[in-house]
């Protein structure tokens, strides 16, 4: 018999009927005998970096980094950040999924985290591109976890927070690093729908403006000048 390869298209049921029945054979320490999870992770590297098979769409990029800086304007920290983000997540999920009135429509919102979970979301977009926002320096503190820096937050507001001196005037802190790329909010400004004061538009859809699109570009060309070339920065 001649090899080949190709892809199987099955129904949300017959995916879910696949996993239960793979699920009966899991055991512990079965997982990658042979070593191939390195060899695949650095070939996806080299290929797509800064992505993985369970992101959708790349606006989230940009949904994720408007939600996550609306929590800061709020000063909000720990718990009450995390709730705050989840909220807005929730209220982007149903934004995303409501109801199309066309077939382009219905193309456009493709692609919604948890459109079919629902409440019982256990991954939200937050989490899912968390290390894209590091790797490609939307986030610029490649050290983070996204727990820990939900959890100080404070710390972050005390940094940035004007000093008076003995004459009780105002100066701003010296040499301070923001936890955002500064470009995002010229991206922000050329956006319809993601107003950090305002909150998600009712007509939000996964179509990239030019400015997210050019952004974006150039942020993946950086990646590939400090790490070098990709098929995906090619």
């Amino acid at each position: 018999m001649t090899p080949s390869f190709g892809w199987l298209d099955l129904s949300d049921a017959e995916q879910r009927r696949a996993r239960e029945y793979l699920r009966q054979f899991r055991t512990e320490g079965t997982l990658d005998e042979l070593g191939f999870g390195i060899v695949r992770d650095a070939l996806a590297d080299v290929f797509f970096p800064a992505t993985n098979t369970i992101m959708t769409r790349s606006r989230y990029l940009f949904f994720v980094a408007a939600a996550l800086l609306r929590v800061e304007r709020e000063r909000l920290s720990g718990g009450q950040a995390a709730r705050r983000l989840k909220m807005l997540e929730d209220e982007l999920r149903k934004i995303l999924s409501r109801d199309s009135a066309s077939e382009d429509d219905a193309e456009k919102n493709y692609g919604v985290i948890g459109a079919l979970a629902k409440d019982n979301l256990r991954r939200y977009p937050s989490s899912i591109y968390w290390n894209a926002l590091k790797r490609l320096g939307l986030f610029k503190r490649p050290e983070w976890g996204l727990t820990y820096y939900l959890g100080h937050l404070d710390d972050y507001y005390k940094l940035i927070a004007p000093k008076r001196d003995d004459d009780k005037t105002s100066h701003p802190p010296l040499a301070l690093t923001h936890n955002w790329d500064a470009g995002l909010n010229d991206v922000f400004a050329s956006t319809t729908g993601l107003s950090l004061n305002d909150g998600f538009s009712p007509k939000l859809d996964f179509g990239l403006v030019p400015a997210e699109a050019g952004y974006l570009t150039a942020r993946f060309q950086a990646l590939a000048q400090c790490q070098g070339p990709s098929l995906l920065a090619h």
